[in-house]
């Protein structure tokens, strides 16, 4: 499940027998091969932000990746604002391209599935811009982690030069192998050897370099030569796509890598994992309810339509209180209490509701993010009279185990000038 619309992308981990890009990162060309027939293909326009180039977010968000590179910690999750954004990142493990507002925001590291009181690093004032990409890494030990925050250079690629038909790609390094002295990331290109990467020291992230796009082999090397080179065999890096090459792992055991992060600025394609429902693009504030684009299983976390009014008691709208709050219970001491809120759409009525798009109701919990969802859809029950008005409602069912379900109903209020729907929702939680 996502909570965001899928980003389309490949994920690629290399080991020391074997490693290889996937998908739309592969290509079989060797970096002196010429296609006599082809032609050199020109990059494309960058757009104007990061959102645009990923089909993310907004044109005032940042747009951020979450890389867990730290060995022995586990799988992280990672917090943003004290709201959980990534569940569960493994080792060597990127959670796919996510859109934030432009701004500061604090970071905190915390095992998976515990509380954010047990965060194993937290850092705050990280400022980021709108319209530029970020890739953020846990890296270290768990005992003594650090967070890299280093931005992606999304911008246009020049064409491969001398009328070559292979395009050129862009590349860096990060070394992120906290016990190895400084290292070498050498790139071999048929039989030309260039160490593309001298001494890098942990933690640091190199400077950029375009190469040819192709198939090249990688040789990680202690500059000291306190370790055995590691040959990683071959990489095809593809035109008009840009690179990080994270060296991860343990020098004490011989257990290195490198994961590949990769942006394609042709199709917009980016590395992926599977986004769990807790991840949201915006930041909420209190316990409320949206109405995002897409569907429960890929939520693109962006809100479709904008609810106004004044909410339930007052509260503003989407906001959820409990139901007669202040006043004294009466009946049934075993009731199970119900949390409602409202809102309105205006200048919509169903037909246009429900003839677009495809949108859900998602309620959010200020601690979790995303806690239960129901596409916007099903049988319209039409009013009898003039005096009433047609009406949908539509189940929330809990996701993942927070046991938060319930309905949202749509009532259509039709009138001379304009048109608006009112929105509510109640919910029940299993032991609340």
């Amino acid at each position: 499940m996502s909570v965001r619309r899928s980003l389309l992308g490949v994920l690629a981990t290399l080991t020391l027998a074997l490693f290889s890009v996937a998908g739309t990162l592969a290509q079989s060309a060797t970096p002196d091969a010429v296609d006599s027939a082809a032609s050199p293909v020109a990059p494309p326009l960058a757009p104007a932000d990061c959102g645009a180039l990923l089909s993310i977010g907004d044109p005032e968000d940042g747009c951020l990746i979450f890389i867990n590179g730290i060995a022995d910690a586990g799988d992280l999750d990672l917090y943003v604002d004290g709201l959980k954004a990534v569940d569960g990142l493994s080792f060597a493990d990127a959670s796919g391209y996510f859109a934030l507002p432009a701004g500061s925001f604090s970071f905190d590291l915390v095992p998976e599935d515990e509380p954010i009181a047990n965060a194993i690093l937290s850092i705050t004032d990280t400022a980021l811009s709108a319209g530029a990409a970020y890739e953020i890494a846990a890296v270290g030990t768990a005992a003594t982690p650090q967070l890299l925050v280093s931005e992606a250079d999304l911008s246009p690629l020049s064409p491969g030069a001398g009328g070559t038909p292979l395009r050129n790609t862009r590349i860096r390094a990060v070394q992120a192998i906290p016990d190895a002295s400084a290292m070498h990331l050498t790139l071999i290109g048929g039989d030309i050897a260039d160490r593309t990467f001298a001494d890098l020291t942990f933690p640091q992230v190199s400077t950029y370099v375009e190469k040819t796009a192709g198939s090249y082999r990688l040789l990680l090397s202690a500059a000291d030569g306190a370790l055995a080179s590691v040959d990683l065999n071959d990489v095809d890096f593809q035109g008009d796509t840009v690179y990080s090459l994270y060296a991860l792992g343990d020098a004490a055991d011989g257990d290195l890598r490198i994961l590949i992060v990769a942006v394609d600025l042709t199709e917009g394609i980016s590395t992926e994992r599977t986004i769990p429902p807790a991840l949201v693009s915006d930041i909420v504030e209190v316990t409320r309810f949206a109405i995002y684009e897409g569907d429960c299983s890929q939520l693109s976390g962006k809100v479709a339509f904008e609810l106004s009014g004044t909410g339930y008691d007052g509260a503003g709208p989407g906001t959820l209180a409990p139901w007669g709050s202040g006043e004294d219970p009466a009946g049934a001491l075993g009731t199970v209490p119900v949390h409602y809120g409202e809102g309105e759409l205006n200048d919509l009525n169903l037909g246009d509701l429900l003839g677009g798009r495809t949108v859900s109701v998602v309620v959010l919990d200020a601690a979790t993010g995303v806690i239960a969802c129901g596409e916007v859809g099903g049988v319209v029950e039409e009013a009898g009279h003039f005096w009433q008005h047609d009406r949908l409602i539509i189940g929330l069912q809990p996701i993942g185990d927070t046991g938060v379900s319930g309905t949202a109903t749509f009532t259509e209020d039709t009138g001379i000038l304009n048109d608006k729907i009112n929105v509510s929702v109640s919910l029940v939680a299993d032991g609340d």
